[in-house]
């Protein structure tokens, strides 16, 4: 994510070192936040905690130590060493010339070959040199590692990002676009220089404007480094109403919301960011003036793809471009394509659609999806009808073709995201035993009614959507029939229940939970049992932070009829998720009515309490938060209930905080036996406030030891030691740490903690140019004009005018001395 380059001094290296030689602590390190060992720590066998992080460090440094001296070693045609010491090669080393190669070889024998112990005269006598030579190697050698890591580090961030964005779209087509001229002309028109940039992707049915944006958006992927992050939206499912689409995007680009409305917020970081956003089949929004006017707003400033088979009114700006249909030559190259991925290499298909290709290319034309259609409809039909026949005809004929158990598999993919079923799920959904599965898993791939895919150690059936939309209408109206007993419906409602069942106790489900409360949704089922599916897999939901999405749900389900009691746990949920998507305004009312509904002196009432006095802390409204968050602790003491009475007590903290009533928020912290990072957080800015700089730091770093590595308020936790290390008088350390805090809240796409950390970075500057860790002042002013743009976008009034006094001392050479603007 971070679009700067990596930190990292000489000194930092030879710290770790030196705990890696002896095995201790690493204590507060940049390394701990380089995304190069941040991937260690999230492979399945990676160890949890502090030590895991000294390991995953450590490790990093061990093979950078043996990658570079193997590869030096291989050019002075030496023997390659491991991490088992072997000493016979030292005096080699030495031998061969090459000081990188010596230098390189110091590390390696101080650093990995531990067990021996070998101290500078010991090295100076086995290859015969002077103990300052060696010395001078051995410091050769920490400046060569610094190097390397740093560009170990910029790979490694590049690698992510693509990574990252990649894993953004949907699963691949199964067809690709493979006319160059026609993706080299839709990537000149999108990357064209005038604002806004939004391509229209225009075209019938079935012509490829969702395939050749997929491949579009994975060629800029992994081509252009201009890219920070890519969205993919399917417009058709986005809110109808034009405040919510901002909400929609904001979620799905995982922007925290808690400080600044989401359109604000979105269009910040479009700004600051160069974003690849794709609108999926896009007719309706395009025909909604009111969106498309709203969506113009909202992606102002990002690159933007839409699909769509009619092109929007005149009166907006759009890049239009009409995808041309394949000529016959690519057509034939696409039926071996399709045979070989989708029809399991079908020669009597082939065959088929080859003899009559004259008559089949005047009728369906240049157009792929057409094509694929019509293959699936000459597996199940007579090539005369194949021709002709509509989608609902097609896969009407094939539902009454279909055996019971070929009619459950094909229905089970709707129960997951994209249509994706991966085969381990299908025993539990449909109960068959896993040879029935087998067999019945072939049928529907060899018929081309179901896509495999072979994926690491599994493999992940695809239905196409088509034939989704047909099972999921023809099942609402309830006109599929699994068994003469059995509707389609029927079966649908008992798998989702089990499906439900099961995914409350599987981690990182969130996506499937919410593909299953679509799913309920487009069924029409039952009030009742869809509020049921809701209220169940509502903490994976929001444990994922998918708040958008599940805000709509609430919404559709809110306009219903409901028991009292269903109706005080919406409104609840309601309001906590119009509070998590930055709606503080809209959360009041609904939080009003579950206050309104709550039972006299109960933790429901005491949530409510809270949930809205966190929403009034974030208005500024700090008389009534400290009011609500009041009355909930004296509910929450009386049924002594530990976790709650902590979160209300860091509540009423972090409101006397924002008051300035730091002894007041002290008080209550200590109230606390056991605490948390936050709880040392809240107290490193409150000791800031009394003016203890000494206290402060201990708790910061207290917080920072407590918060994983890859947490997402880590790099808040990391700003305010840096502050920390200003109040004490130690530039050196505060620089570095707040230059670790912009590029990890940069990270965590915290735009308003981002713009203040930049702020702070240039009062460093100007405070303590002579640092060895901070920026050119060209850079800092640069960071500084972005800052205060980003600033000028979201409304942050105050941390506009310290950000604009601040470039002017830095335009006028600094003369004076900078205040930064208030900590997040």
């Amino acid at each position: 994510m971070s679009s700067h380059r990596p930190k990292l001094l000489e000194q930092d290296v030879l710290q770790a070192l030196k705990a890696m030689r002896t095995f201790s602590n690493l204590g507060d390190h940049p390394l701990k936040f380089f995304v190069g060992v941040q991937m260690r720590l999230e492979s399945p066998y990676a160890l949890a905690g502090e030590v895991a992080v000294n390991v995953a460090v450590f490790d990093h440094l061990l093979e950078a130590i043996l990658t570079e001296l193997g590869r030096l070693r291989q050019v002075h045609s030496l023997p390659v060493s491991d991490r088992q010491c072997n000493n016979q090669f030292l005096a080699a080393d030495f031998r061969s010339g090459s000081d990188e190669l010596k230098a390189w070889s110091m590390l390696y024998h101080r650093y990995v070959c531990t067990a021996h112990d070998l101290s500078i005269d010991d090295i100076a006598g086995e290859v015969h040199e002077a103990p300052r030579n060696i010395t001078r190697h051995h410091a050769r050698g920490v400046t060569c590692l610094t190097r390397f890591l740093v560009q170990q580090e910029e790979q490694a961030r590049q690698q992510d990002r693509q990574r990252r964005l990649r894993q953004t779209l949907p699963p691949e087509p199964v067809y690709l676009v493979e006319t160059e001229s026609v993706l080299e002309m839709a990537q000149h028109l999108l990357l064209q220089s005038e604002v806004p940039r939004h391509l229209v992707l225009h075209g019938p049915a079935g012509v490829g404007k969702t395939t050749l944006a997929h491949t579009l958006a994975r060629h800029l992927i992994d081509t252009d480094e201009r890219f920070q992050d890519c969205l993919w939206l399917e417009a058709d499912k986005l809110p109808a109403a034009p405040d919510a689409l901002a909400g929609e995007v904001a979620a799905s680009l995982e922007l925290p919301l808690e400080r600044a409305p989401a359109g604000q917020s979105v269009r910040a970081y479009l700004f600051r960011y160069s974003t690849l956003i794709v609108l999926d089949g896009a007719d309706r929004l395009l025909d909604d003036e009111a969106l498309t006017e709203r969506a113009l707003w909202l992606l102002e400033s990002a690159y933007v793809v839409i699909t769509s088979r009619t092109l929007p009114r005149d009166r907006f700006w759009f890049t239009p471009f009409t995808l041309p249909g394949l000529t016959s030559h690519e057509m034939l190259r696409m039926v071996d394509a399709l045979a070989a991925s989708r029809f399991s290499n079908r020669s009597d298909i082939v065959d088929t659609v080859k003899e009559g290709f004259d008559t089949i290319w005047t009728t369906i034309g240049g157009n792929p999806g057409a094509l694929d259609r019509m293959m699936v409809a000459l597996r199940h039909l007579p090539s005369e009808r194949a021709l002709t026949v509509s989608i609902e005809t097609l896969y009407g004929e094939v539902w009454e073709s279909l055996s019971t158990n070929q009619r459950r598999v094909w229905l089970v993919a709707l129960l997951f995201p994209h249509y994706r079923m991966p085969y381990e799920a299908l025993c539990t959904l449909t109960g068959l035993a896993p040879d029935m599965i087998d067999q019945v898993l072939g049928e529907l791939v060899h018929s081309a009614l179901l896509t495999a895919k072979h994926e690491e150690q599994t493999v992940q059936y695809t239905l196409d959507q088509l034939a989704a939309a047909f099972l999921i209408e023809q099942t609402r109206q309830g006109l599929l029939a699994v068994t003469a007993r059995e509707s389609a419906s029927d079966f649908l409602r008992c798998a989702l229940r089990r499906r439900a069942r099961h995914i409350v106790h599987e981690p990182q489900a969130g996506a499937l939970a919410l593909s299953l409360l679509r799913l309920a949704q487009q069924m029409a089922l039952p009030t009742t049992e869809r509020w049921q599916f809701m209220h169940d897999l509502s903490v994976q939901i929001t444990d994922a932070n998918l708040w958008q999405s599940w805000l709509a749900q609430l919404d559709a389900l809110q306009h219903e009829e409901h028991s009292p009691e269903q109706q005080f746990w919406l409104d609840r949920a309601l309001g906590v998720a119009l509070r998590w998507t930055g709606q503080l305004t809209q959360a009041v009312a609904p939080l009003g009515r579950a206050l309104t509904a709550a039972p006299t002196n109960s933790i429901e009432r005491a949530d409510v309490l809270v949930e809205l006095s966190v929403v009034y802390r974030y208005q500024g409204r700090y008389e009534d938060a400290l009011r609500h968050s009041t009355a909930a602790f004296d509910i929450y003491r009386r049924f002594e209930t530990s976790v709650s009475i902590g979160r209300c007590i860091h509540e009423l903290a972090q409101v006397a905080l924002e008051m300035e009533n730091f002894n007041q928020a002290l008080e209550w912290l200590q109230q606390l036996e056991d605490w948390s990072a936050r709880t040392w957080n809240i107290a490193s800015q409150v000791y800031l406030g009394l003016e203890q700089p000494e206290q402060a730091f201990q708790a910061a770093q207290r917080a920072i030891d407590m918060l994983p590595v890859l947490h997402p308020h880590q790099g808040r936790a990391v700003s305010t030691l840096a502050h920390t290390y200003d109040a004490l008088g130690e530039a050196e350390q505060a620089v570095s740490w707040l230059l670790t805090a912009v590029d990890l809240l940069e990270r965590d796409k915290d735009i308003i903690g981002h713009a203040r950390a930049s702020n702070n970075l240039a009062v460093a500057y100007l405070n303590h140019p002579e640092t060895e860790y901070v920026l050119p002042k060209r850079e800092i002013e640069q960071l500084l004009v972005q800052t205060l743009q980003v600033q000028e976008h979201i409304g942050d009034e105050v941390g506009r005018s310290v950000t604009w006094q601040n470039l002017i001392l830095l335009r006028s050479a600094g003369q004076g001395r900078a205040s930064p603007p208030p900590m997040p």
